[in-house]
C-alpha cells in the first residue's frame, strides 16, 4: 500500500508526515486507521500528522 510505504520511508528518514484533508472527506477515517492523528481542525479542513519515531 502506498501510504504505508510513505510512512515507512518517513520513519527511516526521520521526517514528519503531514496532510490536509477536507473535513467532509470520508478518507479521514482511513487515515486515522493508518495511524495518523488530527493535529488541528477548521470548519473546512483537518490537518493530520503521523508520528515517525
Amino acid at each position: 500500500m502506498f501510504l504505508r510505504q510513505v510512512l515507512s520511508e518517513a520513519v527511516a528518514l526521520d521526517l514528519p508526515v503531514r496532510l490536509s484533508v477536507l473535513a467532509t472527506n470520508p478518507a479521514v477515517a482511513f487515515y486515522r486507521r493508518e495511524g495518523l492523528r488530527i493535529q488541528e481542525e477548521t470548519p473546512e479542513r483537518r490537518y493530520m500528522t503521523a508520528a515517525t519515531s
